[in-house]
């Protein structure tokens, strides 16, 4: 009776352990499991999105449109729990005038009547997405992104004459110079700063909007071989309207999370 009264309590012993150790197990895999839960919604790290930035025209009459338009399009990757890196293509087309003051004596004179000049502007980004609600992981809420910009401007001038006036009233001497067709490019970069809110919709739908702020300082003008005074206009009409493109916009766009 004794022996098998020990071997009832050495099963009971053992029966007790392998609870044990299988609820130990069992404790150690969740932990383990929500400790290496990787970033994202739902897992999916990757988001793409096509973003729009709008703002009224502050430039005045030296461009055509009254609202400056940026087609953007943003490719985010997450790198933790409440941080994204960010990489951003950057289009923003627009038109400039022609008018040129240089006295009464100089005339800029095209083939055709053209009034607007049409420019485009590119621009590469790399910035960090900070969420900022705790209660909430990225992609999912309030972020800040701080970028930095490399932008290049070109406006395509088409050929034209120059015509200047000298001499006195009474015998006036007027001397022609012609130009062929040229590209003007105008580089640049600086920082630029996001506060905005992204949601999800059907686990798949990114919606992203807010406001942004950046300042451009154009460090290079690749000049061509027109006119002096002219060309330095135009760069200077290029380099305000990229500046002005850049200084404060509102931001919407939607894009999806592929994985």
């Amino acid at each position: 009776m004794s022996i098998n009264h020990n071997n009832s309590i050495f099963v009971f012993i053992d029966s007790w352990l392998m609870k044990k150790s299988f609820l130990f197990f069992i404790f150690c895999y969740f932990s383990f499991a929500l400790n290496a839960q990787v970033p994202g919604y739902l897992g999916k790290r990757f988001s793409l999105s096509y973003q729009n930035f709008f703002f009224a025209s502050i430039t005045g009459t030296e461009t055509k449109s009254k609202i400056n338009i940026s087609h953007n399009a943003e490719l985010n990757f997450l790198t933790g729990k409440r941080s994204a890196l960010c990489f951003t293509f950057m289009y923003v087309p627009f038109k400039v005038s022609t008018y040129y003051n240089a006295g009464n004596y100089t005339q800029i004179i095209f083939s055709e009547d053209v009034p607007y000049l049409k420019c485009n502007s590119f621009s590469y980004t790399l910035g960090l997405k900070l969420f900022i609600n705790r209660k909430k992981f990225a992609p999912l809420g309030l972020y800040f992104k701080w970028e930095l910009e490399y932008s290049k401007g070109s406006i395509k001038i088409p050929a034209y004459t120059k015509k200047l006036s000298n001499g006195s009233y009474w015998n006036p001497v007027v001397t022609s110079t012609q130009y062929p067709e040229q590209t003007i490019i105008v580089d640049g970069g600086g920082p630029a700063i996001s506060f905005g809110k992204q949601r999800v919709f059907f686990d798949k739908l990114l919606v992203d909007y807010g406001i942004r702020a950046g300042i451009i300082v154009v460090w290079n003008s690749k000049k061509s071989y027109a006119d002096r005074g002219f060309e330095n206009t135009m760069i200077d009409k290029v380099q305000n309207n990229v500046l002005a493109q850049q200084f404060f916009n509102f931001k919407i766009g939607i894009g999806f999370l592929p994985f």
